[in-house]
């Protein structure tokens, strides 16, 4: 999966709960200016504390990240589900059926990534209408507390049910948990500042983003990471894992329950299994999206 100059440009789709937390912003920046990365659209997904109707405001706040780029020209967004899934009933909307028209063209061998910051709902209403989905897409997610247990506080925990569909579907599935983004991606407001300050208004603006989301939780981050003023840039573990910048071990794809909870019940040699990134070349990201952000500046 891992970008290299010279390549033809790879297409993505995102699910994202932008607004909830800086790091889908965070996330949204460094891919768009990834240029060897084609952004087909966005599908936004709902959480509690996202003032309603959540997967429309989620649209809203994703549009000021392509304003404080600038960008003349903006994928597609699609305000995806307000709400969990009721069941095994899909929730048909705008961006279900976009995910699984965009993926009509790729199959087993060259498979469509989808990267899942946020609740996999609008992932699962879309392998519930059409189950040959699975063949077509590639699951990229920041997901789960860590291996083997599972757990998870929040993306997972919107919506158990959509990931028991998920897990059971055909679809590649790579998960980066929060165990590896609190080890490898915690920064400071100093750190970021340091980091990404000098480089213009969109380096402030992440500079920004952060600083705010700590003076606002605080201790949500002293829980987190043991320091107040130390939070985690979550999603950006997929944009690490386009870049070739992380290593996964590869399991025996667990089924869940909830809590959510992981139960491993299949034998060892069972497939599908599942990718777990373990490690974050944090150092190189963090020079990737600083070498994005000076040409962005540059231009």
């Amino acid at each position: 999966m891992t970008m290299t100059s010279g390549q033809a440009r790879r297409p993505i789709l995102l699910s994202t709960d932008c607004g909830v937390d800086m790091d889908d912003q965070w996330a949204i920046v460094h891919l768009t200016l990834i240029p060897e990365i084609e952004i087909l659209g966005l599908v936004t997904s709902h959480a509690p504390n996202l003032p309603s109707p959540a997967a429309r405001e989620s649209a809203r706040i994703a549009g000021t990240v392509f304003d404080a780029i600038g960008a003349a020209t903006r994928p597609p967004t699609y305000a995806g589900s307000d709400g969990p899934l009721d069941g095994m009933r899909p929730i048909r909307n705008d961006g279900v059926d976009f995910l699984v028209e965009q993926s009509r063209t790729f199959d087993r061998g060259n498979r469509l990534p989808v990267l899942v910051l946020g609740a996999a709902t609008d992932i699962a209403s879309a392998l519930l209408v059409d189950p040959s989905l699975g063949d077509r897409i590639e699951i990229v997610a920041m997901a789960f507390d860590g291996w083997p247990e599972g757990h998870d506080g929040f993306n997972v925990r919107n919506d158990v049910t959509a990931w028991n569909v998920i897990l059971r579907s055909g679809a590649d599935v790579t998960c980066g948990d929060a165990a590896s983004a609190i080890r490898h991606l915690a920064l400071t407001v100093d750190e970021a500042e340091r980091l990404f300050g000098e480089y213009g208004e969109l380096g402030r603006y992440l500079v920004e983003l952060l600083r705010d989301w700590l003076v606002r939780n605080d201790w949500m981050a002293k829980d987190v990471t043991g320091d107040p003023a130390s939070w985690p840039g979550w999603d950006q573990v997929v944009v690490a894992h386009l870049l070739g910048l992380t290593r996964w071990q590869t399991y025996p794809r667990p089924d869940i329950r909830p809590g959510p909870e992981f139960v491993h019940n299949r034998p060892a040699a069972a497939n599908p299994t599942i990718n777990w990134i373990d490690f974050i070349d944090s150092k190189r990201l963090w020079q990737d999206l600083q070498e994005r952000l000076a040409i962005w500046c540059s231009g």
